[in-house]
């Protein structure tokens, strides 16, 4: 590989081989050309554009070709900067949108590990938490003919980067009636109800999924144990006009690694070790992690 540029690149370049037989799931060329690529990101070697000075004929500038792939932290932003203009191009300028969390017992979360090759099982997340909405707002209404809309972004890792199953959803603050055509505001969403439904049509995907006694047991166990439903976190805050803001919180974990070089803040070759800072959820101060580079690979790449 050439000189690495960023510690990011380099904790790749330095362990890539010895996670794939860590992790022997991830031993293809498919990977290895995405981490290749990704390496090689703006090297002039693999190809590059030179710019001179139409006016002296002089100064020269020589730019290198990007890899334009997601994983990497430099050409995954570009992506999400797209993505943002997109999704705010689909928003109604003149709607209060809300930022809703869906979570997941984290007793189920190595059940979508183990089905992470296939977008089945998170296709089915999407139809449950879409359902979940559906049925909110309905009885919200009171069962009146609506259109309700919403986009949602499905994450896999929380804030320490370590693998957390959620959905994150941008929430229109209404509905449309279809018989008049008129909107209706829907100032509050009923929280009670809110974590009754999500628990409801969850656990109904994930036994329709999966068929095995552990999971009927699980979910048995689950239903006794968490009576007012699972955690639907609805932020209280109106988001500003348009959910530009948020729009860009979502892209980040779409379109590159969770994490950013500046957060690493060691990287002990010799003892194979991270560190890096990350903002935790509860209590909003920065805390610091501490895991081996087969975890921190492992975390980049789920």
């Amino acid at each position: 590989m050439n000189k690495i540029s960023n510690v990011f690149l380099k904790i790749f370049s330095d362990f890539w081989d010895k996670f794939k037989t860590h992790k022997p799931k991830y031993a293809s060329t498919y990977f290895d050309r995405i981490i290749e690529k990704t390496s090689k990101c703006s090297d002039p070697q693999e190809g590059f554009v030179r710019y001179r000075c139409t006016h002296c004929g002089q100064d020269e500038r020589v730019v290198g070709f990007t890899c334009k792939h997601s994983f990497c932290l430099r050409c995954g932003s570009i992506k999400a900067m797209k993505f943002v203009e997109e999704i705010k191009a689909k928003l109604y300028p003149e709607v209060d949108y809300r930022h809703l969390t869906l979570t997941l017992h984290e007793v189920f979360w190595k059940v979508f590990y183990k089905h992470h090759w296939s977008s089945e099982i998170f296709d089915r997340l999407y139809q449950a938490a879409w359902d979940c909405i559906q049925d909110v707002f309905q009885t919200y209404t009171h069962n009146m003919k609506i259109e309700v809309g919403a986009i949602m972004v499905i994450h896999v890792t929380g804030r320490d980067s370590a693998y957390n199953v959620h959905l994150h959803i941008l929430l229109p603050m209404g509905c449309i009636e279809m018989i008049s055509g008129k909107w209706i505001d829907i100032p509050r969403v009923p929280y009670n109800l809110l974590h009754m439904r999500w628990q409801k049509y969850l656990l109904e995907m994930l036994e329709d999924f999966d068929k095995s006694d552990w999971m009927k047991e699980t979910i048995a166990s689950i239903k006794e144990k968490y009576k007012k439903g699972f955690v639907a976190n609805l932020d209280e805050r109106i988001l500003p006009k348009g959910g530009g803001k948020l729009a860009k919180y979502l892209a980040k974990y779409l379109f590159s690694p969770s994490i950013s070089v500046k957060r690493i803040i060691k990287y002990d070759e010799k003892n194979e070790i991270v560190e890096y800072v990350y903002q935790d959820h509860q209590t909003h101060k920065l805390e610091t992690a501490r895991v081996s580079v087969m975890d921190f690979i492992g975390r980049m790449v789920q």
